[in-house]
């Protein structure tokens, strides 16, 4: 089998299924290094490349191979060398070679399931998750008697539990008994600690130009803030030098979502101008229907498209506890699905906001 032709043949199919900035990244310098009774070994450059193509890849290349190749029975990774380019090698700084995401961390320990990076030394605290530390620590302190003593677990989910539609009754009535904390998202001054934590951590060292305008743009959740760290990591990794700030501004132009400019009491005013209501009424306590309505469109706005915090929206209108503001805004996003006249009347109220 002439394993040179058959993994042409194959980047040729690959090619027309990814982006192109895709596959110069990650099929560059790949190569098929032989087959041994059906099983086809892909050399890769670094552990890097290796576990993204077996995380992101491995499916379309299986298929791709097997198409090709009727014997084939399953694919390898193996990292190798990189045969010398006939060409001037291009000097880069010593000090970047051979480095590579350090992908042991995200590793579990098998012994006792926990995964050795996630420690208090290096949790950031800030205003917003103070109270689910400061509960964690009551329970470190105080083994088996805070809270609930039976059911000594810590659950972390994107919805309350009243919330998650599967979720049997009981397990809600335990999960109230226990202690439920909102982490919300973390504030300017929290997400760039974080990214100089996770900096020290990797042992790379950009500029504080960069790292402050990465705090500055990113503002949604901690996945979103160490997905684009990541992002940046990767291209430092493979150019083998520092990135300008314009370098990292093109790398994260489709993470950052529009700032929009609008004070929460803005928001309360279009939605109320729309349906003919008195703005303090969205303020005030009552099961008015035509209220309740405009109320629930202006918590799930502001949380929609302006991604304000649900203790906030409920701190600001009127002092509503966080899962009425849950409750109005899956309120809204369920009727959308099924009321044409809603999905209009949104239409309009978000042309009001330009």
């Amino acid at each position: 089998m002439d394993t040179k032709q058959l993994w042409k043949n194959c980047l040729a199919e690959i090619e027309l299924g990814v982006s192109k900035a895709n596959f110069s990244t990650w099929f560059k310098n790949t190569s098929i290094l032989r087959e041994d009774m059906g099983i086809i070994y892909v050399g890769v450059p670094n552990e890097f490349v290796r576990d993204w193509l077996k995380n992101k890849y491995h499916k379309l290349i299986t298929k791709t191979i097997a198409d090709a190749y009727e014997n084939m029975r399953a694919v390898e990774y193996i990292i190798t060398k990189i045969e010398a380019s006939k060409q001037e090698p291009q000097k880069i700084n010593e000090t970047f070679v051979n480095k590579e995401l350090p992908l042991k961390d995200l590793y579990i320990n098998p012994e006792d399931n926990l995964n050795s990076r996630y420690h208090f030394n290096s949790f950031i605290v800030g205003g917003f998750n103070e109270l689910a530390y400061a509960a964690s620590q009551a329970r470190i302190e105080n083994p088996g008697t805070k809270y609930n003593h039976i059911k000594q677990i810590i659950f972390s989910s994107d919805k309350h539990p009243n919330y998650i539609p599967e979720l049997a009754d009981r397990l809600k009535s335990r999960f109230a008994a226990g202690m439920i904390v909102d982490v919300s998202e973390p504030e300017y001054e929290s997400r760039l600690a974080i990214l100089k934590v996770k900096l020290q951590e990797l042992g790379i060292d950009l500029d504080k130009e960069i790292v402050e305008y990465v705090a500055e743009a990113i503002e949604g959740n901690i996945r979103e803030l160490e997905g684009s760290l990541n992002t940046i990591v990767c291209q430092y990794r493979l150019k083998n030098r520092p990135l300008s700030l314009t370098e990292v501004k093109n790398l994260l132009k489709n993470n950052i979502k529009p700032k929009k400019n609008v004070a929460i009491k803005d928001v309360v005013k279009i939605v109320s101008d729309y349906y003919n209501l008195d703005e303090t009424s969205i303020y005030e306590k009552t099961r008015r229907k035509e209220i309740v309505k405009a109320r629930q469109v202006v918590m799930y706005l502001l949380r929609e498209d302006f991604n304000v915090s649900y203790p906030l929206i409920g701190q600001k209108l009127g002092g509503k506890d966080h899962t009425t503001v849950i409750h109005s805004y899956l309120k809204i996003k369920g009727d959308l699905k099924n009321d044409p006249h809603l999905q209009q009347e949104l239409e309009v109220i978000r042309v009001m906001f330009k």
